[in-house]
């Protein structure tokens, strides 16, 4: 019994120092229940980029894309037009030592086809 008489004047004390006091009562309550109203809501994520930015990393992806395979294209008929220049020198450089060749036999004796032959490969390098 001596501990019913004890709770009931605690109650009591309490219950006028709440009276007194439920202004202070109101922040710390008031954050609990805010709190917990926060943590039980569901939250999207925060939309950071808007819509038409990400439309617009799409188009830039694939014009990225497309300039890539252009660039690779090019390379293509690059490398295919450099290899036919190359095939056109070797032809028109073995037909050159080809003439060379019969030229050395029908000149190898005369000094005054020599210096003919010297004066026109001269000027065929000038060109």
């Amino acid at each position: 019994m001596a501990a019913w008489v004890a709770v009931k004047a605690a109650a009591g004390k309490t219950w006028a120092w709440i009276k007194a006091h439920w202004q202070w009562l109101l922040v710390p309550v008031g954050a609990v229940l805010w709190l917990i109203g926060r943590l039980m809501t569901r939250r999207e994520p925060a939309q950071v980029v808007e819509s038409e930015y990400v439309k617009h990393l799409d188009v830039k992806e694939k014009i990225d894309a497309q300039a890539v395979a252009q660039r690779e294209a090019a390379a293509v008929a690059a490398r295919e037009k450099l290899a036919g220049i190359e095939a056109g020198h070797a032809s028109q450089t073995a037909s050159v030592r080809q003439e060379a060749v019969a030229d050395v036999d029908t000149i190898r004796e005369d000094p005054e086809a020599v210096n003919d032959w010297l004066l026109k490969v001269g000027k065929d390098m000038r060109k």
